[in-house]
C-alpha cells in the first residue's frame, strides 16, 4: 500500500486510503514516513501501531479487522516488522516506542517529551488469548483519549491535593496529641513532686514537734507566799 505523505494525514482526499486496509512498515523509508505522521503538529487522529511476533505476521488482517471497531474509521493503523523496532526506538525514544509482541496509541501532540502514560503501550501476556488482548487494548483506547486524561489528571491532581491536606491534618494531630501528652506527663510530675513536698513537710512538722514544740511535763513553778 501507498504510504499518504504527512502533509496529507487530515486531507478527505486520503481518506480511504487511511482506513481500507492494514498498513505495513517495512523498511526504512516507509517507517521514516510513520515518524513524519507521529509528529505531524495538525494531526488531530490517533495512530495505532502493532509489532505482531513471527508466529503472527500472517494474521495482520485479521488483527486489522478486529481492531477497526475499537479505533473507529478515521484512525490509521500500521503493522510494523520487527527488524524496525530499534530503529523506531532510537526516533522516538525507548519510553514511547513499541515492543514485538504489542501494541501502542499515539495520540496527536505526540514528542519526545510526551508522557508515556498519554500514549499507552499495550503488551500481550504470555498465553493471554486475544479477545483478552483486545479487550485491555479497547480499555487503554478509552481511558487515554485525550479529554478523560484531561479529566484524569484534574481527579488525580484533586486527591493529591486531598491526600496532602490530609497528611498535614494527621501530622497537625499528631503533634497536637504530643504536646497533651507533654502537658499530661508535666502535670503528673509537677502532682508528684506536690505529694513529695506535702509528705516532706508534714515529716518536718513532726520533727519540730517532738523536739520541744509541745509543754514540758513536770516543770510546774509554786506559788509564792508573802514574808510574815
Amino acid at each position: 500500500m501507498t504510504f499518504p505523505l504527512a502533509t496529507d494525514l487530515d486531507s478527505s482526499a486520503h481518506a480511504s486510503a487511511l482506513i481500507d486496509g492494514p498498513m505495513v512498515v517495512e523498511d526504512e523509508p516507509e517507517l521514516s514516513n510513520l515518524q513524519a505522521v507521529l509528529s505531524y503538529p495538525d494531526r488531530t487522529q490517533p495512530v495505532v501501531a502493532l509489532a505482531l511476533c513471527e508466529e503472527e505476521t500472517d494474521d495482520i488482517a485479521l488483527w486489522h479487522e478486529e481492531l477497526r471497531p475499537i479505533v473507529g474509521e478515521h484512525t490509521q493503523v500500521y503493522f510494523l516488522a520487527p527488524h524496525l523496532l530499534g530503529s523506531l526506538r532510537e526516533g522516538l525514544g525507548r519510553k514511547l516506542a513499541l515492543l514485538e509482541g504489542s501494541a501502542r496509541i499515539w495520540w496527536p501532540g505526540l514528542s519526545t517529551r510526551s508522557d508515556p502514560g498519554d500514549h499507552p503501550l499495550v503488551l500481550a501476556l504470555e498465553g493471554e488469548s486475544r479477545g483478552d488482548v483486545l479487550a485491555e487494548f479497547a480499555r487503554q483506547f478509552d481511558l487515554s483519549r485525550p479529554h478523560v486524561r484531561r479529566e484524569l489528571k484534574l481527579i488525580e491532581d484533586a486527591r493529591a491535593l486531598a491526600e496532602h491536606r490530609l497528611a498535614e491534618i494527621v501530622e497537625q494531630d499528631q503533634r497536637t496529641a504530643e504536646r497533651l501528652r507533654d502537658a499530661h506527663r508535666e502535670r503528673h510530675r509537677e502532682s508528684t513532686r506536690a505529694q513529695a513536698a506535702e509528705t516532706r513537710l508534714s515529716a518536718a512538722l513532726k520533727r519540730l514537734a517532738e523536739c520541744g514544740c509541745e509543754e514540758p511535763t513536770g516543770s510546774s513553778t509554786a506559788p509564792l507566799t508573802a514574808a510574815s
